[in-house]
């Protein structure tokens, strides 16, 4: 499943081709911090800037939404019993 996911969403022609500071740069955009100020954060809030500024990134477009939606329900672990019973009340 992980490697379906990989080739829809990630397929580039630039693998000759590596950017070292794009984290950086997409946490400096989302908070407005310059990459030394970015460079000098405690370690969790660099994680966090980071996950929310790709949160962020991917809702900017449709196909970024489907991603966390599809991420989203591949997370689920549990049944959806409203769901269910609203197909087995429509069959």
């Amino acid at each position: 499943m992980g490697k379906l996911i990989i080739e829809k969403y990630f397929k580039s022609n630039t693998k000759h081709f590596n950017i070292y500071t794009h984290e950086i740069k997409m946490i400096s955009n989302y908070t407005g911090l310059n990459m030394i100020e970015i460079k000098k954060l405690p370690h969790a809030l660099y994680c966090l800037y980071r996950r929310d500024a790709w949160i962020y990134q991917q809702q900017q477009t449709e196909e970024g939404r489907e991603f966390l939606k599809d991420l989203y329900t591949l997370q689920q672990s549990e049944a959806d019993y409203d769901k269910i019973n609203e197909v087995s009340i429509k069959a």
